[in-house]
C-alpha cells in the first residue's frame, strides 16, 4: 500500500477514535452509576502504580500495587478475598505508573515497571506461572534499560507490529524512549525520541491504540499523535 495513503488512514481512524471516545465519555457523565466502596487493605499505603489484570490463571481480576521502599514494595491482591501476596522489593520507588503484559510470551501477566531514577531503572518482573505459583513463587527481576532519570507513563503494545510486545515509555526531559522487543524474552532500547511540544512534569499521559502512540499535554489539554504507522 501507498505509504502517504497508508498514513492517511492511520490519522482518520486516530480520528474517529478519538471522537468517539470523547463522545462517549459526554454520554456516560449524563448517566448515573452505582458504586459500592470496598477497601482491599486497610493498610496506609501511598500506592504510586497500579494495575489490573489475572494474575493467577483463575479467570478473575486481580490487583497489583506498588510504591515506596519498606512500607510498600509490590504486592498483588487475590479476588475476591483480597489475600495479600509479595512480588518484589523495589531499589527505590515505584513510580508512576506500570502495565501488566505477557512479556515472555507464556500466556501469563507480568508487571513492566519503571524503578526511581537511577541505573536499571526500566525492569520487568516475571510471573512465576506457568510451572510457579505467583502466591509463591519468585517474581525474577529483569532489566529492560536506564535512563538515570523519572519515567511518568508506561505503555506496553506490539508498536512495529511483530507480534512481540514493545513499550513506550515517557521520561523527564521532554522525551520518550520506545523499547523493542527482540523475539526472545530479553528487550533492548532504541534511541529515544526528543518530541515537539513536550513538556518536562509528572501530568504526561501516553496511551497505546492501534499501534500509535497518543499523548495528552495537560498544560494545553491537547491532544498529540506522535506516531502512526508501523515503527521499524
Amino acid at each position: 500500500m501507498n505509504r502517504i495513503l497508508y498514513r492517511t488512514i492511520c490519522f482518520v481512524l486516530t480520528d474517529l477514535l478519538l471522537f468517539g471516545f470523547f463522545t462517549a465519555s459526554s454520554v456516560s457523565a449524563q448517566q448515573t452509576a452505582s458504586f459500592s466502596r470496598i477497601r482491599v487493605d486497610p493498610t496506609d499505603m501511598a500506592g504510586d502504580v497500579k494495575a489490573m489484570g489475572d494474575i493467577d490463571g483463575d479467570g478473575y481480576i486481580d490487583l497489583v500495587i506498588g510504591g515506596m521502599a519498606n512500607s510498600e514494595n509490590m504486592v498483588w491482591y487475590q479476588y475476591p478475598s483480597w489475600t495479600r501476596y509479595p512480588v518484589a522489593n523495589t531499589n527505590q520507588e515505584f513510580m508512576t505508573d506500570m502495565q501488566l503484559g505477557d512479556i515472555d510470551r507464556n500466556s501469563d501477566l507480568d508487571v513492566v515497571v519503571p524503578d526511581g531514577s537511577g541505573t536499571t531503572n526500566v525492569i520487568w518482573l516475571e510471573n512465576p506461572r506457568p510451572s510457579g505459583d505467583p502466591k509463591s513463587g519468585n517474581w525474577i527481576r529483569h532489566t529492560i534499560g536506564s535512563h538515570g532519570t523519572w519515567a511518568h507513563d508506561v505503555e506496553v503494545a506490539d508498536f512495529n507490529r511483530d507480534g512481540f510486545p514493545d513499550l513506550q515509555i515517557a521520561l523527564e526531559l521532554s522525551e520518550i524512549a520506545w523499547y523493542r522487543h527482540n523475539g526472545s524474552s530479553q528487550i533492548f532500547l532504541l534511541p529515544s525520541k526528543r518530541l515537539p511540544e513536550a513538556h518536562t512534569m509528572p501530568g504526561w499521559e501516553i496511551s497505546a491504540m492501534m499501534g500509535m502512540l497518543i499523548s495528552l499535554v495537560p498544560t494545553t489539554r491537547a491532544i498529540h499523535r506522535y506516531t502512526c504507522g508501523r515503527i521499524t
